[in-house]
């Protein structure tokens, strides 16, 4: 039986170092990664690269329009899974300037 009187684990390290390492896991496509990032989406929103989840809506003419056309296709994430939270993203994008993984959903 394993002793669990110690968990959750704690957690004060240093916030910075955390961030850099959720940073560095968010590209990667293992299926650990992506359970990683779902638990730091729950536990420490704020540390993660792409933030908190946002709708922008595109207008022709407005910065969300130039921003979507500076959007390069990618291949999915654990980033990507952990934003389009299990629905069915059509495509994958990321940002080249920032590297920040939006989604566009279908």
């Amino acid at each position: 039986m394993p002793d669990t009187s110690r968990h959750p684990l704690p957690c004060d390290g240093d916030r910075e170092t955390l961030k850099a390492d959720w940073h560095e896991i968010a590209p990667h496509t293992h299926p650990d990664a992506v359970t990683a990032l779902e638990v730091a989406a729950t536990r420490e929103p704020n540390l993660l690269p792409s933030g908190a989840v946002t709708e922008i809506p595109v207008q022709s003419g407005a910065i969300s329009d130039r921003w979507t056309h500076r959007l390069t296709m990618c291949d999915p994430t654990a980033a990507h899974a952990v934003l389009t939270q299990d629905d069915k993203a059509q495509a994958f994008f990321t940002d080249p300037l920032t590297e920040s993984p939006p989604s566009a959903r279908g």
